[in-house]
């Protein structure tokens, strides 16, 4: 694998690096599957790691064996990428119990003692569509990660693509505005860990007659999507 694998370029533009972990199955056939992503700091690196286990070649994997019989094995694979620093030098490999915060843990966060749509609910009664964005007609999506921190708290939020700052600012304002308590951390093996999360935000004009444009698949790993719909008719 580490010879098949390349740094995406895209990623090293946007100076992304970290630890992808993920997991499959090597069936009584020694072919490969249920391939699972855990654990990524972002897409790129995510879908490089699952690009390069999905292409093992047929035939290279022979199967586990338990008791003369051919049995499924589960793997479970962390692929660090790392950018030298300004010296050319490389950092150490990424600790056991690294920083790097989970995509999927047992247990998955909750907000406000419920299901994690909960927040996605919250966020869709909080945000407002800006009236400086109604008039000049701007509209479309928005995705933004954040991470729910071993103590509950929200931290790193990030806005991953927006069409223009004003709906950027609005949804990035919500999230931050999430209430003190209201987060329950995830846990992996018994401990709080770090979770991350992604939630697109759709900004959509409906003009009188019209009907609303299509959405969006959303993102890999993220949240169902809350949608703001302004009112009026657009500006020309």
């Amino acid at each position: 694998m580490q010879g098949e694998i390349k740094y995406p370029a895209e990623a090293v533009q946007k100076n992304i690096q970290g630890r992808v972990v993920v997991s499959f199955v090597v069936e009584p056939d020694g072919s490969l599957g249920n391939i699972q992503l855990l654990q990524a700091p972002d897409k790129l690196l995510a879908d490089e790691a699952l690009r390069v286990i999905a292409s093992s070649p047929a035939g290279d994997w022979s199967p586990g064996m338990q008791r003369g019989e051919k049995v499924r094995v589960k793997y479970t694979l962390p692929v660090d990428f790392r950018l030298p620093d300004g010296n050319g030098k490389l950092p150490g490999p990424t600790a056991p119990d690294g920083d790097e915060p989970f995509l999927i843990a047992e247990t998955m966060p909750t907000f406000q003692g419920g299901d994690i749509n909960n927040f996605r609910k919250w966020v869709q009664m909080q945000v407002r569509y800006p009236a400086e964005a109604m008039k000049n007609n701007i509209q479309g999506r928005v995705i933004t990660s954040f991470v729910i921190e071993r103590d509950g708290s929200i931290s790193n939020i990030q806005v991953l693509q927006a069409p223009d700052k004003l709906l950027a600012d609005e949804a990035r304002r919500v999230i931050e505005t999430s209430p003190a308590g209201a987060w329950s951390p995830g846990r992996q093996r018994g401990q709080a860990v770090r979770v991350k999360f992604t939630i697109p935000v759709d900004f959509l004009i409906q003009s009188e007659g019209s009907k609303l444009p299509e959405r969006d698949e959303k993102p890999a790993g993220s949240l169902d999507g809350v949608v703001v719909v302004g009112y009026g008719n657009p500006v020309k």
